[in-house]
C-alpha cells in the first residue's frame, strides 16, 4: 500500500489555506504526538504483560509438578464450598 506523504511545510500550507491558524496546528501536533507516544508505551506495557502472564503460568505449574500437585489440592479445596454454594458443578 502507498502513502500520501507531505513534507511538514506542505501539511502546515494546506492548513492554513482551509483557514487554521498556526496556534491550532501546533496544538494538534501536540496532541497527536501525546497520543502516538501514548500507544507505543500501551504496545510496550502489553508485550511485558503478555510475557510476565507466561511466566506466572510456567512457575505456577512448576511449583505444582514439584509439590506433588498438593498447591492445586488446596485450591481446590478451598474453592468448592464457595462454588457449591454459587450453583456451580464441582468435579470429584
Amino acid at each position: 500500500m502507498h502513502e500520501l506523504l507531505l513534507s511538514s511545510k506542505s501539511r502546515v500550507k494546506i492548513l492554513m489555506k482551509l483557514g487554521y491558524s498556526k496556534h491550532e496546528i501546533l496544538q494538534a501536533a501536540i496532541s497527536a504526538e501525546r497520543r502516538r507516544s501514548q500507544r507505543e508505551r500501551t504496545n510496550h506495557l502489553y508485550k511485558w504483560d503478555q510475557t510476565a502472564a507466561k511466566l506466572e503460568k510456567v512457575s505456577r505449574n512448576f511449583y505444582n509438578l514439584s509439590t506433588f500437585g498438593r498447591f492445586k489440592r488446596r485450591e481446590k479445596e478451598f474453592l468448592d464450598p464457595f462454588l457449591m454454594t454459587h450453583g456451580e458443578i464441582s468435579s470429584h
